[in-house]
Protein backbone atom coordinates (compact mmCIF):
# COMPACT_ATOMS: atom_id res chain seq x y z
CA UNK A 1 0.00 0.00 0.00
CA UNK A 2 1.96 3.08 -1.31
CA UNK A 3 0.71 5.52 -3.67
CA UNK A 4 -2.06 3.12 -4.39
CA UNK A 5 -2.79 3.48 -1.15
CA UNK A 6 -2.76 7.25 -0.85
CA UNK A 7 -4.84 7.49 -3.82
CA UNK A 8 -7.28 5.51 -2.57
CA UNK A 9 -7.23 7.55 0.97
CA UNK A 10 -7.89 10.73 -0.52
CA UNK A 11 -10.42 9.06 -2.81
CA UNK A 12 -12.22 8.05 0.49
CA UNK A 13 -11.69 11.59 1.85
CA UNK A 14 -13.33 12.83 -0.59
CA UNK A 15 -16.12 10.91 -0.93
CA UNK A 16 -16.85 11.24 2.87
CA UNK A 17 -16.59 15.35 2.31
CA UNK A 18 -19.08 14.97 -0.65
CA UNK A 19 -21.37 12.95 1.12
CA UNK A 20 -21.21 14.84 4.03
CA UNK A 21 -22.04 17.75 2.38
CA UNK A 22 -25.25 16.30 0.45
CA UNK A 23 -26.35 15.26 3.80
CA UNK A 24 -25.77 18.66 5.47
CA UNK A 25 -27.76 20.17 2.39
CA UNK A 26 -30.72 17.26 3.31
CA UNK A 27 -30.55 18.30 6.79
CA UNK A 28 -31.14 21.78 6.43
CA UNK A 29 -34.08 21.02 3.59
CA UNK A 30 -35.87 18.93 5.85
CA UNK A 31 -35.30 21.78 8.94
CA UNK A 32 -37.14 24.06 6.85
CA UNK A 33 -39.87 21.87 6.20
CA UNK A 34 -40.72 20.94 9.42
CA UNK A 35 -43.06 23.25 11.87
CA UNK A 36 -41.40 24.50 14.77
CA UNK A 37 -41.62 22.65 18.20
CA UNK A 38 -43.79 24.75 21.06
CA UNK A 39 -41.91 25.60 23.98
CA UNK A 40 -43.36 23.90 27.25
CA UNK A 41 -42.99 26.31 30.42
CA UNK A 42 -43.08 24.55 33.38
CA UNK A 43 -46.61 25.32 34.10
CA UNK A 44 -47.50 23.37 31.54
CA UNK A 45 -48.53 26.34 29.12
CA UNK A 46 -47.28 26.60 26.09
CA UNK A 47 -46.34 30.32 24.21
CA UNK A 48 -47.43 29.59 20.15
CA UNK A 49 -44.47 30.22 17.96
CA UNK A 50 -41.80 29.73 20.44
CA UNK A 51 -39.61 26.97 19.32
CA UNK A 52 -37.97 24.37 21.54
CA UNK A 53 -34.10 24.60 21.65
CA UNK A 54 -33.59 21.06 21.00
CA UNK A 55 -35.13 21.66 17.21
CA UNK A 56 -32.90 21.15 14.33
CA UNK A 57 -31.09 24.82 13.94
CA UNK A 58 -31.10 25.70 17.68
CA UNK A 59 -28.67 22.72 18.82
CA UNK A 60 -25.66 24.24 20.42
CA UNK A 61 -22.63 22.29 21.84
CA UNK A 62 -20.53 24.52 24.50
CA UNK A 63 -22.17 27.28 22.78
CA UNK A 64 -22.00 26.71 19.21
CA UNK A 65 -24.30 25.46 16.71
CA UNK A 66 -22.59 22.47 15.08
CA UNK A 67 -25.41 22.87 12.01
CA UNK A 68 -23.96 26.50 11.26
CA UNK A 69 -23.26 26.80 7.22
CA UNK A 70 -19.92 28.89 8.21
CA UNK A 71 -18.94 25.40 10.10
CA UNK A 72 -20.11 23.10 7.14
CA UNK A 73 -18.32 24.85 4.85
CA UNK A 74 -15.65 25.17 7.06
CA UNK A 75 -15.26 21.27 7.41
CA UNK A 76 -15.79 20.24 3.95
CA UNK A 77 -12.78 22.74 3.33
CA UNK A 78 -10.88 21.36 6.04
CA UNK A 79 -11.57 17.53 4.20
CA UNK A 80 -10.53 19.25 0.68
CA UNK A 81 -7.24 20.32 2.27
CA UNK A 82 -6.72 17.35 3.92
CA UNK A 83 -7.09 15.34 0.65
CA UNK A 84 -4.48 17.50 -1.06
CA UNK A 85 -1.85 16.92 2.24
CA UNK A 86 -2.59 13.39 1.86
CA UNK A 87 -2.22 13.62 -1.92
CA UNK A 88 1.22 15.51 -2.07
CA UNK A 89 2.57 14.39 1.20
CA UNK A 90 1.74 10.59 1.56
CA UNK A 91 5.08 10.17 2.07
CA UNK A 92 5.65 11.78 5.48
CA UNK A 93 3.48 9.84 8.55
CA UNK A 94 2.60 13.07 10.37
CA UNK A 95 0.48 14.19 7.48
CA UNK A 96 -1.02 10.45 7.86
CA UNK A 97 -1.64 10.76 11.45
CA UNK A 98 -3.09 13.97 10.93
CA UNK A 99 -5.45 12.45 8.30
CA UNK A 100 -5.94 9.96 10.69
CA UNK A 101 -6.61 11.87 13.26
CA UNK A 102 -9.30 14.64 11.43
CA UNK A 103 -11.32 11.74 9.52
CA UNK A 104 -11.25 9.47 13.58
CA UNK A 105 -12.77 12.72 14.92
CA UNK A 106 -15.07 13.58 12.10
CA UNK A 107 -16.22 9.48 12.35
CA UNK A 108 -16.98 10.13 15.89
CA UNK A 109 -19.40 13.26 15.39
CA UNK A 110 -20.74 11.16 12.52
CA UNK A 111 -21.98 8.65 14.80
CA UNK A 112 -23.34 11.31 17.37
CA UNK A 113 -24.93 12.45 14.17
CA UNK A 114 -26.68 8.96 12.80
CA UNK A 115 -27.56 8.53 16.62
CA UNK A 116 -29.59 11.76 16.69
CA UNK A 117 -31.13 11.15 12.69
CA UNK A 118 -32.47 7.87 14.61
CA UNK A 119 -34.06 9.59 17.38
CA UNK A 120 -35.69 12.30 15.12
CA UNK A 121 -37.16 9.23 13.00
CA UNK A 122 -35.19 10.35 9.71
CA UNK A 123 -34.45 7.72 7.63
CA UNK A 124 -32.97 9.16 4.49
CA UNK A 125 -31.01 11.18 6.83
CA UNK A 126 -30.06 8.17 8.87
CA UNK A 127 -28.63 6.08 6.12
CA UNK A 128 -26.76 9.37 4.91
CA UNK A 129 -25.19 9.65 8.25
CA UNK A 130 -24.40 5.98 8.63
CA UNK A 131 -22.74 6.04 4.83
CA UNK A 132 -20.48 9.17 6.27
CA UNK A 133 -19.59 7.29 9.39
CA UNK A 134 -18.04 4.12 7.91
CA UNK A 135 -16.86 6.22 5.01
CA UNK A 136 -14.67 8.62 7.67
CA UNK A 137 -14.37 5.18 9.69
CA UNK A 138 -12.66 3.87 6.25
CA UNK A 139 -10.39 6.59 5.79
CA UNK A 140 -8.63 6.58 9.65
CA UNK A 141 -7.91 2.85 9.06
CA UNK A 142 -6.59 3.64 5.57
CA UNK A 143 -4.47 6.49 7.28
CA UNK A 144 -3.05 4.16 9.92
CA UNK A 145 -2.49 1.57 7.65
CA UNK A 146 -0.60 3.62 4.90
CA UNK A 147 1.62 5.28 7.90
CA UNK A 148 2.49 2.09 9.06
CA UNK A 149 3.98 1.07 5.82
CA UNK A 150 5.40 4.71 5.53
CA UNK A 151 7.42 4.37 8.58
CA UNK A 152 8.45 0.71 7.83
CA UNK A 153 9.62 1.74 4.43
CA UNK A 154 11.78 4.56 5.90
CA UNK A 155 13.78 2.37 9.02
CA UNK A 156 14.67 0.28 5.87
CA UNK A 157 15.77 2.90 4.04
Amino acid sequence: MTARGSGLLVAVILLATVAFGIGAALEKATASNRAPAIHQEAAGAAEPGATDEGSAGGEAVLGINPEATPLIVAAVLASAALAVAVWTYWRRPAVLWLAAGVMAAFGVLDVIEFVHQVAEKHPLLVVVAGVVAILHGTATVLAVRLSGVVTRRRAIV
